[in-house]
């Protein structure tokens, strides 16, 4: 059982740590699950397969981090990355993990962009966490953005542009922000190598990674590699419980992440998988 002492709380989604157990999440609703219950047909994989949404004492879908064993892999992104209408056990990082015969530390937060895997990592070294042997990391794309807020006790939260939890000025994000491509290139471009530079001082590998064609285009400066996925599996099949309207379609499915996941490990022996050559 590993040691630490927590110096810095890492950024949380303060419903998450207070519910620690649900049987539905974010877009995963029931209502939702009730509708597709009575239209899909009967063999709709979700029928009878249950999911349930597990969180620690920070917030994460993930075991606590004093539980960890001493080899782990430390993985970060948005709500795919969660696992948004799916078990743990479907997750690409899960699949991952096994495959590298390593323990799992999964510190994803639905609806963050590029500043959360940035802030997460610097709390992590400030903390004196213990280090993973790999970092996995699933970039969102280029548009995402996240928004500090505090709460009563001064706590700092993240929050989407897209979450009315953050009192965002829309007007400011719509018109001005996602319309500035210098100012969203920037900040998506040291964002992306302030965290990579932090894991490098660290001496721990870093991958890259996102399912998104257009991430690559503000990092096209960059040391480091980003690895763009383009994954086989048919996204209109293989779809999370989640599976809404054209409006909200909702997470990629079980197979989807099988897939990522030896993707991933093929990338992971092949050698140098951090630095662009």
């Amino acid at each position: 059982m590993l040691s630490f002492q927590l110096q810095n709380s890492l950024l949380v989604a303060s419903e998450e740590a207070k519910l620690r157990k649900s049987d539905f999440w974010s877009t995963d609703s029931q209502d939702l699950f009730v509708k597709n219950v009575s239209t899909r047909p009967a063999n709709w994989h979700w029928h009878n397969k249950p999911v349930v949404y597990n969180w620690n004492s920070l917030g994460y879908r993930t075991k606590e981090i004093e539980d960890l064993d001493k080899d782990f892999i430390l993985t970060f992104g948005c709500s795919y990355t969660e696992g948004i209408g799916l078990n743990t056990s479907d997750i690409w990082n899960y699949h991952t993990s096994k495959l590298l015969d390593l323990d799992l530390y999964n510190l994803a937060k639905g609806g963050t962009g590029f500043q959360q895997q940035y802030y997460n990592s610097l709390l992590w070294h400030n903390s004196r966490l213990p280090l993973p042997k790999i970092v996995i990391v699933q970039w969102p794309h280029k548009y995402r953005k996240s928004f500090g807020i505090l709460d009563k006790t001064g706590e700092i939260f993240v929050r989407d542009a897209n979450d009315s939890r953050a009192g965002i000025d829309y007007a400011w994000y719509a018109r001005r922000y996602i319309r500035d491509e210098g100012e969203r290139k920037l900040n998506n471009f040291v964002e992306f190598e302030m965290f990579n530079n932090i894991w490098k001082m660290l001496n721990v590998p870093v991958l890259n990674f996102t399912w998104d064609a257009d991430t690559e285009e503000d990092l096209t400066k960059s040391i480091y590699k980003i690895w763009h996925l383009a994954m086989k599996t048919d996204i209109l099949t293989d779809l999370a419980r989640d599976f809404g309207t054209n409006d909200s379609p909702g997470h990629n499915g079980p197979m989807y992440h099988a897939e990522t996941a030896h993707e991933l490990y093929s990338i992971l022996k092949s050698g140098n998988f951090t630095y662009k050559i």
